[in-house]
């Protein structure tokens, strides 16, 4: 009876903080006018697809994508998230799905820290958000590494704990979840299996096999198995490798991937920074009293540090590990106080130095006019191809033109993968633009319309476009311009 009561009693209190957590989360949500991220908007639209055609096994609407005919749903049970939530709007469903991923975020670490008897780890889970401006705003965006990050919580404690079905499951998981479903679990054996060495234990071969089984398993009963690692690898060696550690150019790619300069390490990352190393000195001191956790999480701290150095995509893994090698650590530390004192000194860095990050935060709009959306319905039919070097808007723009076709959604790696010279053609209509470029873009791109930013660098193209026979401006603002091609 004792041992139910205190099972129940333990039932209670992590879903009081799993309430909080949700209370927390949704907060964040609602404070967003907006999605943050474009991306967000094309998550949203594939749940859409999905509730109108099933499961998906091609991707005809961004028809120069590698996707189109290879198709892998890298992010499958994050897009089912939404089918259920078609009947809500866009930002309804968006704080719906951003609410209960970051909530399962982190409830991962409160349990992870929790049973390994950390004081307060309720409160130690809720730091990453205080601690860390650019880590509020990762979670603010509603995207699917947010549900991997709580999935590397997990695999690394159970991992270092041997709790393998805990294991398999999160294994099972990764490849209906997130791109990087293998190489995400590899740093977490590698560093686990580094943890072994340094506490002085001898290397076990059961977590590799559970996940090497576990994620097989899980890409086995995907509906697109046949091209879920072709996708991952694509999107790894191309897009990261090549181009962001490459330093090639050739890739037009989001603002997230740069590494951060000084200043914004300084602003951002401060305090995460100093708590890591902290924790990780703890660790590095303590390792030969056999603390395979403590020195499990500090590997992995120091490892996604010196990627976040690489490319700031990076951040949203180090800082909840960062606060949660601290955390354990703090079981070697007799300071009751210390808790309290980190949690005020990170709120007060935070919001004296992170006014702006928070101010952009808060304020977010609809970047794409109401008049413009209306005119995009009127003029542009069902069938319609669309030209655009707006490609982080592709989810935006199908959004409100069903049943169109667009170049690439998410970022411009399949394109290129798919079509290297129309790729380059594509740049060059940029900055390089001849007499007959109306009549390039209807015959190697088979677009009736095109819809681009109206900025500087588009002037040569929007003037040599209007000078064209049967070309008709549609629309135009400040921001927006909408052509047809008259195709």
């Amino acid at each position: 009876m004792a041992i139910n009561v205190g099972r129940q009693s333990r039932l209670v209190y992590d879903l009081s903080w799993l309430a909080l957590f949700i209370v927390l989360a949704a907060a964040l949500q609602a404070a967003v006018p907006f999605p943050v991220d474009s991306d967000t908007v094309y998550h949203f639209v594939v749940g859409r697809l999905i509730a109108q055609h099933g499961l998906l096994h091609a991707f005809p609407w961004t028809e120069f994508s590698w996707l189109a005919d290879h198709y892998a749903d890298k992010e499958l049970l994050f897009h089912l998230l939404f089918v259920p939530l078609q009947s809500f709007d866009l930002v309804t469903a968006s704080r719906i799905v951003g609410t209960g991923s970051t909530a399962a975020l982190l409830f991962a670490l409160y349990l992870v820290l929790d049973r390994e008897g950390v004081r307060q780890a309720g409160l130690w889970a809720i730091l990453p958000l205080v601690a860390s401006s650019i880590f509020l705003v990762r979670m603010a965006v509603v995207r699917p590494y947010v549900l991997a990050i709580a999935l590397v919580l997990i695999m690394l404690h159970s991992a270092a704990r041997q709790r393998l079905p805990a294991l398999a499951l999160a294994a099972l998981a990764f490849p209906w979840i997130y791109v990087a479903f293998w190489q995400l679990p590899l740093i977490v054996l590698t560093c686990t299996a580094m943890a072994q060495l340094l506490t002085g234990k001898q290397l076990r071969w059961q977590p590799a096999a559970v996940v090497l089984a576990g994620i097989l398993t899980g890409v086995a009963i995907h509906p697109n198995a046949a091209h879920l690692f072709g996708v991952s690898w694509v999107n790894m060696t191309e897009m990261l490798v090549n181009n962001t550690w490459g330093g090639h150019d050739k890739l037009i790619m989001g603002a997230e991937l740069l590494p951060f300069s000084l200043r914004q390490w300084s602003v951002w990352l401060m305090v995460v920074s100093v708590l890591g190393a902290v924790g990780c000195v703890i660790a590095w001191r303590q390792r030969r009293q056999g603390d395979e956790i403590l020195t499990s999480f500090a590997l992995a701290t120091a490892g996604f540090a010196l990627l976040t150095v690489t490319s700031g995509k990076f951040a949203e893994y180090f800082v909840p590990l960062a606060v949660a090698t601290m955390a354990l650590a703090s079981r070697r530390i007799s300071y009751p106080r210390l808790l309290p004192m980190v949690f005020a000194l990170s709120l007060a860095y935070t919001l004296l130095c992170s006014r702006q990050t928070l101010a952009t935060l808060t304020s977010q709009q609809d970047d794409l006019p109401q008049a413009l959306v209306k005119t995009m319905r009127d003029t542009i039919p069902p069938g319609a191809h669309i030209f655009s070097h707006e490609w982080d808007r592709t989810g935006r723009f199908m959004l409100d033109l069903p049943d169109r076709y667009f170049m690439v959604a998410l970022d411009p790696t399949f394109f290129s993968v798919r079509h290297p010279a129309l790729y380059d053609l594509w740049r060059q209509l940029e900055t390089q633009t001849p007499i007959d470029a109306a009549a390039i873009i209807r015959s190697r791109f088979g677009a009736d319309f095109l819809i681009n930013r109206y900025e500087p660098k588009y002037y040569p193209l929007l003037y040599r476009l209007e000078s064209s026979p049967g070309v008709r401006i549609l629309y135009a603002d400040n921001d927006w311009v909408l052509v047809d091609l008259g195709r």
